[in-house]
C-alpha cells in the first residue's frame, strides 16, 4: 500500500498538469501564443534556475570527465549512424533522421522529470551526463542543422550563439562555482543555502509549465500520427540496449548508484531536442518534427511512471 502510495504521489501531478493542459486547449482558455509565452518563460527564467542548481551541487572529478566522454561519443555515434540511414533510405521526412535519432530533451524534459522522480538533491546526476551531452547539441547538433538549413555559421557565430543561450549561462555559471570551489565555500557560509532556495524557488514551477504546455499541445497536435509513431518505436528500440551498454560503462568508471542509474534510463527514454523545429528552415518537416516530439514526450510521460515504479520498489530496497 506505501509503494502504491509512493507511486501514486508522483504519477498523478503529472497527469493533473497534462490534463489541465488539455481542457485548456479544448475550451480555448488560452491560445497558441499563450502557450508559447509560457515555453519562452520557461526556458528563459525557470529552467536555467533549474540546470543552474544541478551544476552548483556538482562535484567535478576525473570520473566525470571519463562519463561526459562517454555520453559525447554514444551522441555522435548515434548522429553518424543516422546520416547513414537517411543516405540509405527514400522517406518522405528522411532529412530529420539524424535530428530525430539523437540528442535529447535534457533541459525542457529531462531535468523537471528527473527532479520529481528523485528529488533537487540528486539533480547533479543528471548535470553529470549533460556535460557531454550539452557539447554535443551546440557543437554538433546545431551546427550541422543550420548548416543543412543554408545557414553559412561560423565557429565564431556558433560561439557567440551558444554563450548566448540562458540555459547554457546556467550550465556555465554552475560549473564555475563547482569547479573553482566556489560552490563548497558557499555552502559553509549563510550565502550557500540562500543561493539554493533561491534557485529552487523560481525553478518550482517549471515541471508544471512544461507538462501543462506538453498538454495543450497533444491536442492541438495536427499531424501524420502513423509514420511519426513508427519513428518514435524505432528511436526506443535503439535507445533501449544504449541504456543498458551506457549503464554498463559508466558503473566500470563510477560505483553503482540507483539514483545515477535512473538518470541513464531516464535520459535515454527522452525525446531528441525540441530545437529541431526552431533551427530547421522546412517547414513540412518541422511539422513532422513537432509531431514526433510531441508523440515521443507523451510516450516518455509512460516510461517515466515506470521508473517511478522502479524508484519505490526495486532501486528503493535494502537490496538495491
Amino acid at each position: 500500500m506505501e509503494v502504491a502510495l509512493g507511486v501514486l504521489a508522483k504519477v498523478l501531478p503529472i497527469f493533473v498538469c497534462l490534463l489541465l493542459g488539455a481542457v485548456a486547449a479544448r475550451r480555448q482558455v488560452i491560445g497558441p501564443d499563450g502557450v508559447a509565452a509560457i515555453k519562452a518563460l520557461v526556458a528563459n527564467f525557470t529552467l536555467p534556475f533549474v540546470i543552474f542548481g544541478a551544476f552548483y551541487s556538482l562535484r567535478l572529478s576525473a570520473s566525470t570527465g571519463a562519463i561526459s566522454v562517454v555520453i559525447f561519443v554514444v551522441c555522435l555515434a548515434t548522429f553518424g549512424v543516422a546520416f547513414w540511414i537517411r543516405r540509405h533510405s527514400s522517406g518522405m521526412n528522411r532529412e530529420l533522421y539524424p535530428y530525430l535519432f539523437s540528442g535529447y530533451e535534457m533541459g525542457m524534459l529531462g531535468f523537471p522529470l528527473y527532479t520529481l522522480l528523485v528529488g533537487s538533491a540528486h539533480a547533479s546526476n543528471l548535470a553529470v551526463l549533460d556535460i557531454g551531452h550539452e557539447l554535443f547539441v551546440f557543437g554538433v547538433f546545431v551546427t550541422v542543422l543550420l548548416a543543412e538549413g543554408g545557414a553559412r555559421v561560423g565557429a565564431k557565430a556558433t560561439l557567440i550563439r551558444t554563450l548566448r543561450q540562458p540555459v547554457m549561462v546556467a550550465i556555465l555559471a554552475g560549473l564555475l562555482l563547482s569547479i573553482t570551489g566556489a560552490s563548497s565555500a558557499l555552502d559553509t557560509t549563510l550565502a550557500g543555502p540562500l543561493i539554493r532556495d533561491t534557485a529552487a524557488f523560481i525553478a518550482g514551477p517549471t515541471a508544471v509549465l512544461i507538462l501543462f504546455a506538453i498538454g495543450y499541445e497533444s491536442v492541438s497536435t495536427q499531424a501524420s500520427v502513423g509514420p511519426a509513431i513508427r519513428v518514435v518505436l524505432l528511436r526506443l528500440a535503439v535507445m533501449a540496449p544504449l541504456a543498458g551498454l551506457v549503464s554498463v560503462v559508466v558503473f566500470a568508471i563510477v560505483p553503482y548508484d540507483p539514483q545515477l542509474l535512473l538518470a541513464i534510463l531516464l535520459m535515454f527514454s527522452l525525446p531528441a531536442p525540441f530545437v529541431i523545429p526552431v533551427f530547421s528552415k522546412n517547414e513540412a518537416n518541422n511539422h513532422f518534427a513537432a509531431t514526433v516530439l510531441s508523440i515521443h514526450t507523451l510516450v516518455t510521460l509512460l516510461i517515466f511512471v515506470l521508473l517511478v515504479v522502479l524508484n519505490e520498489t526495486i532501486l528503493s530496497s535494502p537490496m538495491g
